[in-house]
């Protein structure tokens, strides 16, 4: 497999990693937001040290999907101009 080859092969992957990031991004947010609103319609009901711990490990996972989503964003990009130079370097000279 020649360079052109893998580096394509690994931009799909990371395109693919990069939805289910956004997925799981996207549900934590949700979490957090129905946590919130369960707190509010059930306040009386709860302890409020869980509900800061329920948040604490949520908000924990959803920045550390962020982290991810930026390092796959980031080998992306590099991926990109890399990818752009094989095609560049691969294609007729036009004289």
């Amino acid at each position: 497999m020649n360079n052109q080859n893998a580096a394509s092969e690994r931009y799909e992957h990371l395109i693919i990693e990069e939805d289910y990031l956004i997925a799981q991004i996207e549900t934590y947010d949700q979490m957090i937001d129905s946590t919130l609103n369960y707190a509010y319609t059930n306040s009386s009901n709860l302890h409020l040290e869980t509900l800061k711990n329920v948040f604490t490990d949520i908000h924990n996972k959803n920045q550390q999907a962020q982290l991810q989503l930026l390092h796959v964003r980031l080998e992306k990009n590099i991926l990109a101009y890399r990818l752009k130079f094989y095609i560049n370097s691969n294609a007729p000279s036009s004289t």
